[in-house]
Formats: structure tokens, sequence, C-alpha cells
């Protein structure tokens, strides 16, 4: 009876001495994210994944990943305590920090804008130049300029058809169209060519034809020019300033989202990356705002030729790894963060998914 009252002692103080993670392996939620979190029939693959595989390493731990849809259902589980952690590519704001706990940053990002590639192609040159050349201001401009041109060959014709018909015959077919003519060349070179008013009343239209060209010349160069520039200013994405008006696609419950907000846009959001990228190949977005590495490593790959990168990195921001708050796993995993970084093996993976993918 007494051994196995021992028996029994032993036992259960051998259970409460059991370190608290102590368990057959770590639940880790995780979401679709490329190039951090790739997701191919149940494997996972990624830089965050394999970071996370040196990380369990460190700490003597196996882990298991858990798929959810996107960052809003990781931060939820994870708040919850329904799972140890959370890892993908989720930002590390001072909102989230006020109900989940965070590791030190793995990763150093920002938000960045994505648009179609620059029109580089001669279908879609003349496409450009078709919509610039029937454009509103330039057909009214190109009227204006015919109704003045008919305007001075009729008075050149009506004054100059009697007494100068040698160059301006008194036929209206023949005087008009050689009228006409007159009035092209004295708009393009300034001169008469080989014809001469010589009529008091067809020199006085000559004179006020010719003044009258020179400020039309002006004012028909300064119209293409104008739309021209406004058919440039249009399309052209440089920054986030110029994010207004545009049909803008992003991940909802993002921080690209939640900036979006802030500056008072209305974006599509799509409930996952890969929903988001479907909907800007078919055109239902023009730009896509969202995390920098994210956008870069699709460019360099699926988008590869389609689409590019413009303005700076805004709205800086770092990606960690998330946990309930008062996790017992926190301070392990920083530990084993700061390993990895001091032992060369973070840097090896930021060079094998980044440097030799995006930056290359």
């Amino acid at each position: 009876m007494f051994k196995n009252i021992f028996s029994l002692l032993i036992l259960t103080l051998t259970v409460l001495t059991l370190p608290l993670n102590a368990k057959e392996h770590i639940d880790v939620l995780t979401y679709h994210s490329e190039p951090f979190v790739m997701i191919n029939d149940g494997k996972y693959s990624g830089f965050s994944v394999d970071l996370m595989g040196h990380v369990a390493q460190e700490i003597g731990q196996s882990i298991v990943f858990h798929p959810v849809k996107n960052v809003a259902e990781i931060l939820s589980a994870v708040r919850t305590g329904d799972y140890e952690m959370g890892m993908s590519s989720v930002s590390i704001t001072a909102e989230r920090e006020s109900y989940l706990d965070f590791s030190y940053p793995f990763f150093y990002s920002g938000l960045d804008i994505l648009v179609k590639s620059s029109d580089k192609h001669v279908s879609r040159f003349f496409k450009s130049f078709f919509n610039l050349i029937f454009s509103k201001p330039i057909v009214d401009a190109f009227l204006i300029a015919i109704s003045l041109l008919l305007f001075f060959a009729h008075c050149i014709w009506f004054f100059e058809r009697y007494k100068n018909s040698d160059k301006f015959p008194r036929t209206y077919v023949l005087g008009i169209k050689e009228a006409i003519w007159w009035t092209a060349i004295t708009v393009t070179i300034a001169g008469y060519g080989n014809k001469a008013p010589k009529t008091t009343f067809g020199r006085l239209t000559s004179v006020v034809w010719m003044f009258t060209s020179i400020f039309f010349v002006a004012f028909f160069t300064a119209t293409i020019t104008s739309s021209f520039t406004i058919q440039q200013l249009k399309g052209a994405i440089n920054g986030h300033e110029d994010l207004r008006g545009k049909r803008i696609g992003v991940v909802g419950q993002s921080t690209a989202a939640r900036f979006l907000k802030e500056i008072h846009t209305s974006p599509v959001t799509y409930s996952t990356t890969q929903d988001m990228f479907e909907g800007f190949e078919r055109g239902a977005v023009d730009v896509l705002v969202y995390d920098s590495p994210l956008l870069q490593y699709y460019a360099k790959t699926k988008g590869a030729g389609k689409v590019e990168t413009v303005g700076a990195l805004f709205e800086k921001q770092d990606y960690g790894i998330l946990f309930p708050q008062g996790s017992e796993y926190r301070e392990s995993v920083n530990t084993a963060l700061l390993k990895l970084k001091e032992n060369g093996v973070y840097d090896e993976l930021l060079s094998r998914w980044f440097l030799e993918t995006i930056f290359d």
C-alpha cells in the first residue's frame, strides 16, 4: 500500500514539475501570402514557413500549421487563445498590440502600389494617339480651324475673282479650290506661295488672315499640348497622392485597407490576396495597394512583363509572429529569432526568398 502511495506521489510530482510548454506540438495559424506562406495541396513553403521551422528547432518544439483564409481570421483566432501562435505576413500595429502580443519584428516592410506596365506596344500607342486626336478639345480646335480657313478662302476668292482670275478663277469650284490652297499655305509658311492678292480688299483680307492665323496656331498648339498632358495625368500614378479617383483593390482589414480609409478613398476589398490579384488581372480594379514584398513578388513572377510597382515605399511597417496575450512562448520565440539573426540563418533565408526572386 505504501509502495503504491509512494509511486502515485512520484508521478504527481513529475507531472507538476514538467515544463509548461511540454506538449506534443504547437498549433500555428497561417494563411496564403506569397512569398511568405504558400499552401499547395496541404504543403507549406515560403519565407515565414522556413523561419518558423528554424524557430521551432531552437525552442525544441514541433509545429503544426493550420490554414485560415486571411489576416482577419488569424487575428480573431489567436486573440481568443484557441491557437498558440499565428504567422504569415502580419503587420505589427498599435491597435493589434492592444489585444495581442507580437514577437520581435522578423521583416521590415511597407505599402506599395501595383499598376499595369507602362505602354510600350505599338497597338497601345495607336490607341492613345487615336484617343488624343479625337478628344473633344482637339476636335473643337479642328472645326474652328476649318471654319476660319473656309471663311477667309471665300473672302479672298470673292475679292480676287475678277481682277486676279488667273490665280483665283471666276468659277466657284475652281476658284474656291485655289483660294483654300492659298489660305492653307499662308497659315503654314506665312507666305502666298505662287499666289498673291491684287485688290485692296484682297490684300486687307490677307493681312487679317495672317494675324488671325498666328494667334490660332498658338491656340491650336496650346490645345494639343494641354490635351496630351491631361491624358497623361489621367492615367499616371506616381505615388499614393495620385490614388484618389482610381479603382483600387485591397485585402479587407489589412493595414493597406486602413490606410486607404484614412485618405478617404473607397477601394474594392477582397478577402484574400489571391482574389485581389485575380480581380486586378480581369480588370475589375486599375491599381492595387498592399504590402510591398507581396506586390514585388507578384510583379517578378506571375505578373512579369505585365505589371510594375510605382512610387516610393510608404506607411512602413514590421511583420511579427503573433500570440495570445500573456503567451508562454513569446520570450523563447524572441530569443530564437535573435539567435537566427546572429548565426546567419536569417540572412540566408532572406537571400533565398527575396534577394534571389524579387531583387535579382
